[in-house]
């Protein structure tokens, strides 16, 4: 593929997990004027591999490598340094993905629109508040799903860290806010460990016996059981009695059909032999 395609615009491997390192640094070498390249679902990509891929990419618009939990520091760092006209980047899923790298994102692409993190649970907004006051970003849409430490409080902080750029007037603190936010989440952890340990002391204190449902002594049950049974043989018995007598009813009916079919014979017999004497 890579000796025979030289003018390769969009490559989709998508959950190709046959597909090596070296092969794909051979085809992005190959056809440096890919723009859209989608690897997602391939974890066997390593992070050195990915980033050398990356390296050939200059004009690339879109990169998609989520669900490839490898790729945490070498590929975001290829991606700052080659893909300045990169506008959408997926890295959902990769576990090991760091705020140092994120930073180094944000910073080297200006012109990014979409970025989904989600599911990348070592992120911060800490990236988000101190680098997009900074610069006129372009980013539209931010998927930050299943990321523990970015919490409700830190997604509206984010918005406006990212208006704050768009206005340029230069009165954010993202220090402040940073600050102010690891404050938050340090009160919260609190507040569930005090929640806990008031939750085990209450439970101490609980009588075991009022939280139980006395259960009805087998004795007891036995013979509602037993003339449930009872009643379902009676109604089954019934039924059996029904069908051996319809059963009966088109026996009798055969044995009138058969004796009926057996006088005919009969008589079919006997005026084959009188029309034999007349004929005689």
């Amino acid at each position: 593929m890579a000796s025979g395609c030289s003018r390769i615009s969009r490559l989709c491997l998508d959950s190709c997990p046959n597909i090596a390192g070296s092969g794909l640094i051979a085809v992005t070498e190959a056809n440096p004027g890919i723009r859209h390249l989608s690897l997602s679902l391939n974890s066997g990509f390593s992070d050195e591999a990915a980033a050398q891929a990356i390296f050939w990419l200059k004009r690339v618009r879109l990169v998609n490598f989520a669900g490839c939990p490898r790729l945490h520091r070498l590929l975001p760092s290829a991606l700052a340094k080659n893909c300045e006209l990169l506008e959408d980047l997926s890295l959902a899923g990769c576990t090991l993905l760091r705020d140092e790298a994120l930073r180094c994102l944000l910073i080297s692409c200006p012109h990014l629109e979409s970025l989904n993190l989600s599911k990348c649970p070592c992120l911060t907004a800490a990236p988000f508040l101190e680098v997009l006051p900074m610069m006129r970003s372009r980013l539209r849409r931010l998927c930050l799903t299943h990321v523990p430490a970015i919490s409700e409080q830190a997604v509206s902080a984010i918005y406006s860290a990212a208006a704050a750029g768009a206005g340029g007037d230069g009165t954010f603190d993202s220090r402040a806010l940073v600050a102010a936010l690891q404050a938050a989440s340090y009160e919260e952890e609190d507040e569930d460990e005090d929640g806990d340990d008031r939750s085990d002391d209450d439970g101490d204190d609980e009588d075991p016996a009022a939280s139980t449902v006395p259960l009805p002594h087998p004795f007891h049950v036995l013979p509602v059981l037993r003339s449930s049974v009872l009643a379902a043989t009676a109604t089954t018995m019934q039924f059996y009695d029904s069908v051996l007598i319809l059963f009966g009813k088109v026996c009798e009916c055969c044995q009138d059909w058969l004796q009926m079919i057996r006088f005919r014979d009969l008589q079919m017999t006997a005026l084959s032999f009188s029309l034999a004497l007349i004929i005689h």
